[in-house]
């Protein structure tokens, strides 16, 4: 038998000779061999690549398309051809790498900033509930705080219960007798007489508290607002230097007005 290499086959070229090729040896190859056999072996073989072939063809066309499917989802250019397939491979597996990567980098990031927030939150929840528990009390002191005018408000329906039909010098006349009160408790306290220390000065105390509350009475009366007549010439007052001028205290604005009256 002839050991010639059939044409094409690595097998044959790599042993030498088809009598040594794991895919030839065994098969007949003389002269005086049928044509037929060894045609039909021909063919069976051939068939049988073709088969491969087009079982390789279609696995590489379902890759193809499902690596084109990942492409078009991650915003990647599609393989034209099958042959160009590896090329959209490299650019999916650098396109998930970087995206895999920065998607690690900010699940760390929120892990870090999780576990700040847990040692931080509480204590800046404590100050703030501090902060808050302060604003209302605050609030709640400022909405208590007694001014002139609301003295003045929530003394008229008392007055109206209780002296309904008074002159309006009675207010006027009772912040006189308290005056005379606190001068007596202050005389007796200088005297050390007539009460302790303690007494004398809580009886001057009240005549003070009374003199206001007289002095609110006589200004309703008369329709005065006591709160802006105490913030308008207070204003004025403490303008005054007497130190700057001992004569008439006059201030510089006191002094511009001078001027312009002139």
């Amino acid at each position: 038998m002839s050991d010639t290499p059939i044409w094409g086959c690595e097998g044959c070229a790599g042993t030498g000779g088809r009598t040594s090729c794991p895919t030839h040896r065994g098969i007949i190859f003389s002269d005086e061999a049928p044509a037929a056999p060894r045609i039909a072996e021909l063919e069976r073989q051939l068939a049988a690549a073709k088969a491969a072939r087009h079982e390789a063809e279609s696995i590489l066309a379902s890759a193809t398309d499902l690596a084109n499917s990942w492409a078009r989802d991650s915003g990647i250019a599609e393989a034209p051809m099958p042959r160009r397939i590896k090329e959209v491979i490299d650019d999916l597996w650098g396109y998930w790498s970087t995206r895999w990567n920065a998607e690690k980098a900010a699940r760390e990031k929120a892990e870090r900033a999780a576990n700040l927030l847990e040692t931080a939150y509480p204590v800046k929840l404590m100050a703030a509930e501090r902060a808050l528990i302060q604003a209302e009390a605050d609030l709640a002191t400022e909405r208590a705080r007694l001014t002139f005018r609301r003295l003045q408000d929530e003394q008229k329906p008392w007055v109206a219960h209780n002296f309904a039909g008074r002159h309006d010098y009675f207010p006027l006349l009772g912040a006189v007798e308290e005056l005379g009160e606190l001068a007596h408790a202050h005389l007796k306290q200088a005297q050390g007489i007539r009460g302790t220390p303690a007494e004398l000065e809580a009886l001057a105390q009240d005549a003070i508290a009374d003199i206001v509350i007289f002095l609110s009475d006589y200004c309703t009366a008369r329709g005065f607002d006591f709160q802006a007549l105490m913030e308008e010439t207070w204003a004025k007052v403490k303008q005054r230097d007497w130190k700057a001028d001992p004569l008439n205290g006059c201030s510089a604005i006191d002094d511009a007005r001078a001027k312009d009256s002139k």
